[in-house]
């Protein structure tokens, strides 16, 4: 569709006005139906798109006549009637922001999307959207910090905010109501993520965190949930959505974890994404925290992996580990000293690591079993291909190249010969 001078349309306060004009019909190749392209102009005839649109009555030589004397004349009055009464909602951010969540209240990290989107709405939620600029937008996310702490955000958290504004940008424009979206220009600065992150815990600190969590101080479900999560390589949400009845056995016998549900901020949803909805080899490492837990739903009567006493689901990963710890710049010290996992890091004499690298722990020891593909590696962990493997851990594989083993043929043979042959040879060559 050809494009013309764009223009912001102005919010109901202004009480604009949409009229059609330009409207011709036109005949298009491989088309069977009579096409209405128009113009759609403000009060102020300013003009916002030229437009094409089918009126589902065929093409025919006959009819032509009546189209242009009879239908198309009827048509713009309809039409118009129908843009203006469109046009009659607010069209200050806050409204684009209720359509977005809206929308998104069916993922799993809902409760994350509204949380960005209030603390935008905080200072945009009067400003009409077709007035909001790309430096005001830029400057606000590029000055993001952490609302609790007062640290510098991350880059990549910052362009979480980027992709709330990118949502509802997206809505206005998709109603003619700003001249293009601007946000997928912006570039988003800000430090690399935090280094906690990617940071791991040895196989010896595994032991220890899973020997150490057996002690009843620090709650029945956290030691299980280390045991799966340190195993299988499940999220916190993920952990939190298994029932008894997502523990299945294949028709050879195969124990394996069904996951298609989260939980996170007592929201129940779907996985994260449909790469994440997954059956899963179950480890025989796991097969003793299953069992655990299974003896302690039973005792519960729920049908709930993880559950509270009283049998219902858990809300929150918070259930388990106990309010978030983070480390207050001003205070020079980790807040929330006396949570679960904290207080279990710290007994272990271990450096603070969130829970959530846990399953971090498990993906970097399975890259260095060598046991599995990573293609077998980003179906477990639910990566819809391999740039997450080769883009996040790979480059904690640096310095990994002098533990080769050498004289591994990787093609079975060469085409140059016998390769001992040949190497002894260069030896003598050089030692020549």
């Amino acid at each position: 569709m050809e494009e013309l001078i764009v223009s912001a349309l102005s919010s109901q306060k202004e009480e604009s006005v949409l009229k059609i004009k330009n409207a011709l019909l036109l005949q298009k190749c491989k088309r069977k139906y009579w096409i209405v392209r128009f113009d759609v102009f403000l009060d102020k005839n300013i003009v916002t798109k030229k437009k094409e649109e089918s009126t589902k009555i065929l093409l025919t030589e006959e009819n032509r006549k009546y189209m242009q004397n009879k239908y198309l004349p009827a048509w713009i009055i309809q039409k118009e009637e129908e843009l203006n009464t469109v046009n009659k909602h607010s069209t200050k951010l806050e409204y684009y922001a209720g359509l977005h969540l809206e929308d998104y209240k069916r993922n799993i990290d809902y409760p994350s999307m509204e949380g960005k989107i209030n603390r935008i709405l905080k200072d945009f939620a009067e400003d009409e959207i077709s007035t909001i600029t790309k430096m005001q937008v830029r400057r606000w996310i590029n000055n993001l910090n952490n609302a609790i702490t007062g640290a510098e955000l991350s880059r990549a958290t910052r362009k979480k905010y980027k992709t709330a504004f990118n949502f509802m940008f997206e809505l206005a424009l998709d109603e003619d109501k700003i001249q293009i979206n601007f946000i997928k220009d912006i570039k988003v600065e800000g430090v690399k993520s935090n280094k906690d992150a990617v940071k791991v815990f040895s196989k010896e600190e595994v032991h220890l965190l899973l020997e150490t969590s057996k002690d009843p101080k620090y709650g029945a479900l956290l030691h299980p949930y280390l045991g799966l999560a340190f195993h299988q390589g499940i999220s916190p949400s993920e952990a939190l959505g298994l029932q008894v009845g997502d523990i299945q056995t294949t028709s050879s016998g195969k124990p394996f974890l069904s996951i298609s549900r989260g939980v996170t901020k007592n929201k129940l949803g779907k996985t994260k994404n449909e790469y994440r909805e997954r059956q899963i080899v179950l480890m025989d490492q796991s097969k003793p925290y299953v069992n655990q837990l299974f003896e302690l739903a039973k005792k519960r009567h729920s049908l709930w992996l993880f559950s509270q006493e009283d049998g219902s689901r858990l809300n929150d990963i918070e259930d388990i580990r106990g309010i978030k710890a983070y480390f207050n710049k001003k205070k020079g010290y980790y807040e929330h000293r006396n949570t679960k996992w904290y207080k279990l890091i710290e007994d272990c004499g271990l450096e603070f690591i969130p829970i959530k690298n846990c399953r971090h722990t498990f993906t970097m020891a399975m890259i260095d079993s060598k046991k599995y593909s990573n293609n077998q590696l980003a179906d477990m962990l639910g990566h819809s291909d391999l740039q997450m493997i080769i883009n996040h851990y790979a480059k904690d594989q640096k310095g990994k190249a002098m533990d080769m083993d050498g004289s591994f043929d990787i093609y079975a043979g060469d085409t140059l010969g016998d390769t001992s042959k040949n190497m002894k040879e260069y030896v003598l060559h050089k030692a020549v």
